[in-house]
């Protein structure tokens, strides 16, 4: 039986990352522009991948999966919460300090790494060829803008920014 309150959300989210990224391209922010293409099609893998057979069903895989996706979303949600408060800008995109509390202090962006842990949930989760490769291309977005945005961060805090790259891995891993 269809169940369409999953293609209701996908449309949600559609209008969302449309708007986003209709935005980030007026602004000519590239990594602005990854990030809402990422995002949508994590929310492409997560609505629209239920429709199609799954690779494997099991259990184990589906707790670790959801795991991981609660776990991204914590961590996403907590560091864009952080951003807006100490971010010191007149929004939390706009932020005129770097960032060095929560999980800045381990990664330089732990808002794509929250997303990235997101998208490794959701192969997990929901391993169907379609979610698979929508999170994957997903999980590359997420790794572009990471490093987009450590360019337009040089650029705005130069030298400073160029230190805390030394201390801070992108993603704490990496």
């Amino acid at each position: 039986m269809f169940d369409p309150i999953p293609l209701i959300i996908w449309v949600a989210t559609l209008a969302f990352c449309l708007h986003w990224l209709f935005s980030a391209i007026k602004m000519k922010v590239n990594y602005e522009i990854t990030a809402a293409l990422g995002i949508f099609l994590y929310f492409t893998a997560a609505f629209i991948g239920q429709y199609f057979t799954p690779l494997f069903e099991h259990l184990i895989t589906m707790i670790i999966g959801i795991a991981l996706v609660i776990l991204g979303f914590f961590i996403f949600i907590s560091q864009i919460i952080i951003m807006k408060r100490l971010g010191q800008g007149e929004n939390w995109e706009n932020t005129t300090a770097i960032i060095k509390k929560g999980w800045f202090k381990y990664m330089r962006h732990p808002i794509y790494f929250g997303c990235a842990l997101a998208d490794i949930g959701i192969i997990i989760w929901i391993p169907s060829i379609f979610s698979i490769i929508m999170a994957l291309i997903s999980l590359i977005l997420c790794f572009l803008s990471s490093h987009w945005e450590d360019k337009a961060n040089i650029e705005k805090f130069g030298t400073v920014y160029k230190e805390y790259m030394k201390r801070v891995k992108l993603w704490g891993i990496i």
